[in-house]
């Protein structure tokens, strides 16, 4: 079974091994494809909560889980401003686009 504490130690260990800021700065946004995958299937919302499922409503997961949270943001950043750039480069309004 998995303590709330041990998941947020190899949660940290792993975002600490992983590199946030190439996903911040990725231009392609199907390099996000293969981590939503794997999150979908493994999803069983159908089923009752397991273990892991239960260690992670442990509150401090979340600031453990912060930094790739913002990485998927500046991620989203980047494809919005790749987006505007091409619709301003094609001669479309982009405005929508930036907000």
């Amino acid at each position: 079974m998995h303590e709330p504490g041990d998941l947020a130690e190899d949660l940290a260990s792993a975002i600490t091994d992983t590199d946030l800021d190439a996903l911040g700065s990725a231009q392609d946004p199907r390099s996000l494809l293969p981590a939503l995958a794997d999150a979908v299937e493994w999803a069983r919302y159908w089923q009752e909560p397991d273990e892991i499922d239960t260690a992670l409503l442990n509150s401090e997961l979340a600031a453990v889980l912060a930094p790739v949270a913002t990485a998927v943001l500046a991620f989203r950043r980047s494809l919005v401003r790749q987006a505007a750039r091409a619709a301003q480069a094609s001669g479309r309004c982009a405005g929508s686009l930036t907000g």
